[in-house]
């Protein structure tokens, strides 16, 4: 049964109260080098085609009129998290439990959108909004104290464990000072950034093993954290420019991200790491970003198209397509208006199901947010 829910997209917030809440940490090492400019994502590689697969995507949810879907998370076969606003203002936390969608308790003074939700690989919920973040444990718990500001939100977090987290944001996006923020010791530090440097998504496999990647100065930038201190790591000459917008670390072999050249001819990124280096992969023509990753365990990754890439002359026509690590497959979806945005995709641990939430920003103050589940 489809049942109908407000889910959303949010301002999350920024640490900014920093100087009380313990020193700096050692700040990320320099890259191991400089990419040249020049070059296109995948350059080398043969173009490959984009053909119909047999998958297909059910609406599981709808969200309603004004209101949009942001951020979702599983963390387990048949556990499933969303959140961000309904009634253009207020938030909202959804819950998926195998059956059915229901609305979740709001954390304690939480009164703005709920942009980010973040989990570790044991199944440990956190959400950030309104300057906060909470930890689920059967019921809402603070963390630490200030988490950031409205006006400079949150984009990014990654979830080790209950004494290891990281958050990051800000940056030209916001007008604000970009950040970056360890949880750890019962208190958030801050950790200096490269000149320049925004992060715009996180990944976490363990405590001692986190990715964050973005832009800096224009080029792609991605880091890596050992445990004991980030490192940047170059990637290759043909994605040196341009932001990255999504990571995803299924191991210490296989690691995913995605993005987009930028400027006015963007083409998509999407990059692969394979314990020594990030390698470019193939890419339909067409395509001009990629915002959004799920690795399917198996190789693979479910990622999205943007409607103006679905649009005019182009023969991608849906929003959501699967790469194997060979081939390029399209997946069926519910019906939706043409300007749909897919703002995030989670897989299903143990499962080859995928979860997404969908928006239609074109829709402006009749906006709706959906929730689609891969069967």
């Amino acid at each position: 049964m489809i049942v109908r829910i407000l889910v959303a997209a949010v301002a999350v917030a920024a640490l900014t109260a920093c100087g009380d809440e313990g020193g700096s940490e050692r700040p990320v090492a320099s890259p191991h080098g400089s990419a040249p400019r020049g070059g296109v994502p995948g350059d080398g590689l043969p173009t490959p085609s984009l053909s119909a697969g047999p998958a297909k995507w059910d609406q599981s949810a709808e969200a309603g009129d004004q209101s949009s879907l942001g951020s979702v998370i599983a963390v387990g076969p048949a556990e499933v998290w969303a959140s961000g606003w309904h009634h253009e203002v207020d938030p909202l936390i959804l819950r998926w439990t195998g059956g059915r969608w229901s609305q979740a308790p709001l954390p304690p003074g939480a009164s703005d959108h709920v942009d980010l939700l973040a989990a570790s690989r044991a199944g440990q919920v956190w959400t950030f909004a309104s300057g906060r973040a909470w930890r689920w444990t059967g019921g809402w718990s603070s963390v630490g104290g200030t988490v950031g500001a409205s006006n400079n939100p949150v984009d990014a977090a990654a979830v080790a464990g209950p004494d290891a987290a990281w958050a990051a944001g800000g940056g030209t996006r916001h007008g604000k000072a970009a950040f970056l923020l360890h949880w750890s010791g019962g208190r958030w530090s801050p950790v200096p950034l490269p000149p320049q440097a925004e992060i715009h998504a996180m990944d976490a496999r363990s405590p001692d093993d986190v990715w964050a990647v973005g832009t800096t100065d224009g080029r792609v930038m991605t880091m890596h954290w050992d445990g004991d201190r980030w490192t940047t790591v170059p990637a290759p000459p043909s994605a040196a420019w341009g932001s990255l917008e999504k990571v995803v670390a299924v191991s210490a072999n296989e690691v995913w991200a995605g993005g987009s050249t930028g400027g006015r001819t963007s083409q998509a990124i999407l990059l692969r790491w394979d314990g020594r280096a990030w390698r470019p992969q193939p890419i339909p023509s067409g395509i001009s970003a990629f915002t959004v990753l799920a690795a399917d365990r198996h190789g693979g990754v479910w990622t999205s198209i943007k409607p103006d890439d679905r649009s005019g002359d182009s023969d991608v026509r849906t929003p959501i397509v699967h790469f194997d690590g060979r081939a390029w497959l399209s997946e069926t979806v519910p019906g939706y208006p043409p300007g749909v945005w897919v703002e995030d995709m989670a897989w299903l641990p143990d499962t080859d199901r995928a979860v997404a939430v969908v928006d239609t920003p074109d829709m402006e103050e009749d906006n709706m947010g959906y929730a689609w589940m891969r069967h």
